[in-house]
């Protein structure tokens, strides 16, 4: 069975406008169902620049996920920059030629001057 909502006569003032919406759930803490932002929060979150990190080591998803950023976010936000990141160790030998850090570099630099200006990415 759902559980039975009791209102306080806090809740019933909410209902009224007067106070932030809160509910009860009988023997429970009181909980915010509803709230609000200040418009003036809202717009400096919406007006910041958009700053990404994002990390690629060769695999097809981290390179799918950096064509995202580079083909979507880039393109359709001019105030967007991203830090790209790649984490290596010279020692794993094993790894397949394009997990390579020379040849990483390479590909990530090559899909990113093709997209935008070097002013909006960090290798």
């Amino acid at each position: 069975p759902r559980p039975r909502r009791d209102m306080s006569s806090a809740g019933q003032q909410a209902a009224s406008g007067s106070a932030p919406v809160t509910t009860r759930l009988k023997g429970s803490k009181q909980m915010p169902t509803a709230g609000w932002i200040d418009v003036p929060v809202c717009e400096a979150l919406l007006t910041k620049d958009i700053k990404v990190l994002t990390s690629v080591d060769g695999s097809p998803n981290s390179m799918v996920a950096l064509k995202y950023i580079t083909d979507g976010l880039l393109q359709q936000d001019r105030r967007a920059f991203v830090r790209v990141l790649h984490v290596y160790d010279e020692s794993k030998k094993y790894l397949p030629p394009e997990c390579t850090r020379d040849r990483l570099k390479l590909a990530v630099e090559s899909l990113l001057t093709s997209s935008v200006s070097s002013k909006r990415y960090q290798l």
